[in-house]
C-alpha cells in the first residue's frame, strides 16, 4: 500500500523535527475539530418539529467543521509536507507524479466528503 505524503499523516514519516511538530499540531487540530463538532452536535438537544433554530446551528456547525478540516487537510497538510516533498522531486524524478496523484485524491475525497455532507444538510432541511 503506497502512502503518499499528502495522505500521510504519521509522525514518524516526517523527516525532521519541524515537520513533526507540524504534524502534531495538524493531528490536534483535526482531533479537537472532531471533538469540538460533536460536543456541538450533543448540546443541540432533541429533535422538535418546526424547531428551525435548532436546524440552523447544526447547519452552521456542520459547515464551520467542514471548512475547518479541509483547511486542515488541503492547505495545512501540504504546506506542511512541502519541504519534503520538493526534496524527494530532486532526488526521484517520478516524486512529482505520485505528489500530483495523491493530491488529486486528496481534493477528490475532500469533493466526495462535501458532496455527502450537502446532501445530509439538505435532507434536514427537507425533513423539517
Amino acid at each position: 500500500m503506497d502512502l503518499s505524503p499528502n495522505t500521510d499523516v504519521r509522525i514518524s514519516a516526517a523527516p525532521d523535527e519541524r515537520e513533526r511538530k507540524q504534524v502534531r499540531l495538524l493531528r490536534a487540530a483535526a482531533t479537537l475539530n472532531c471533538a469540538v463538532f460533536g460536543l456541538g452536535l450533543l448540546a443541540l438537544g432533541p429533535r422538535e418539529h418546526g424547531a428551525h433554530t435548532r436546524l440552523w446551528i447544526g447547519s452552521a456547525e456542520t459547515l464551520v467543521f467542514t471548512s475547518l478540516h479541509l483547511m486542515i487537510y488541503l492547505v495545512w497538510l501540504p504546506r506542511a509536507h512541502a519541504r519534503r516533498w520538493r526534496q524527494e522531486e530532486l532526488v526521484d524524478p517520478s516524486a512529482a507524479a505520485r505528489h500530483a496523484r495523491a493530491t488529486r485524491l486528496g481534493l477528490f475525497g475532500a469533493l466526495f466528503g462535501c458532496a455527502i455532507t450537502a446532501a445530509i444538510l439538505a435532507g434536514a432541511w427537507l425533513r423539517d
